[in-house]
């Protein structure tokens, strides 16, 4: 392949919600634009550099990434959301993992 050329990626990513992969992109360092259902991405992440969209459930994508990253980026967004909203308190800690706190009701 010519040193002046692109290699355009195209990975199927079914049944995700495009808000929170946007998210997930966005926790990973891209730079995010969200239009309907369509996202938009550009940035660096881990050192490397891609762009490119999630349209129908395909992320295609030009430069380095690393699609396991994105997936385990997207599960850590569905486990905040899914603590928060029934009143647990989420606390990241340096080595990824979550340390969950429910917050109890004052009487």
């Amino acid at each position: 392949m010519p040193c002046h050329s692109m290699r355009t990626t195209s990975v199927t990513l079914e049944n995700k919600e495009p808000a929170t992969l946007a998210d997930a992109l966005k926790a990973m360092g891209y730079q995010v634009r969200l239009v309907g259902q369509q996202i938009n991405f550009t940035g660096y992440h881990a050192g490397k550099y891609a762009s490119g969209s999630y349209i129908n459930g395909t992320l295609k994508y030009e430069g380095s990434m690393d699609v396991a990253e994105v997936k385990q980026a997207y599960a850590a967004q569905i486990v905040e959301q899914t603590y928060s909203g029934y009143g647990w308190e989420l606390t990241k800690n340096e080595d990824g993992t979550y340390t969950a706190e429910k917050q109890s009701a004052s009487w």
